[in-house]
């Protein structure tokens, strides 16, 4: 049994603690029509029942206009902004096998959309390590399954006269 079911143990009590339920969208082709100029892509939903959400980060970054860091000029331009960036935790046993976790992917946690910045495999490719900023005032693209259940009842009855 070595390091790998020890890893797993791990996987499984962070799973219990932080796990929330989530997606992975994958795009699988895009096209673009050249009259209009749109673009179509079609992506692939991986339900996830667990993804362990780490604490967020909270990072404030500066931004400045190139006159600042160019001659040192009397009026600048720039800002500070928040930006969010969570760690997120991914057992490959919840994705199909051979999936694979790239830069334009995008998870889906919260009903709140997180751009994937980077990617690391744990060892024995037992899950991933995902840096993800929170996408604020765009469209999460989220797709929501319905399930519809409907039951028949079927009885016998016998009529005597």
């Amino acid at each position: 049994m070595g390091p790998s079911r020890s890893i797993r143990g791990v996987l499984y009590e962070l799973k219990k603690q932080f796990g929330v339920p989530g997606a992975l969208y994958k795009t699988t082709t895009s096209s673009a029509d050249l009259a209009t100029g749109k673009v179509s892509k079609t992506r692939v939903k991986y339900g996830v029942r667990r993804i362990i959400d780490l604490p967020q980060s909270l990072l404030t970054t500066k931004i400045y206009a190139l006159s600042f860091i160019a001659a040192n000029k009397n009026f600048t331009y720039g800002g500070y902004f928040d930006k969010d960036t969570k760690f997120f935790l991914l057992d490959q046993g919840d994705l199909p096998k051979g999936t694979t976790i790239q830069g334009e992917d995008f998870l889906v946690v919260k009903h709140q959309r997180f751009e994937i910045k980077n990617v690391e495999t744990m060892e024995y490719d037992l899950g991933h390590v995902i840096v993800a900023n929170k996408v604020a005032g765009q469209p999460t693209d989220e797709v929501h399954e319905v399930f519809v259940y409907q039951g028949i009842r079927f009885g016998q009855s016998a009529l005597v006269s």
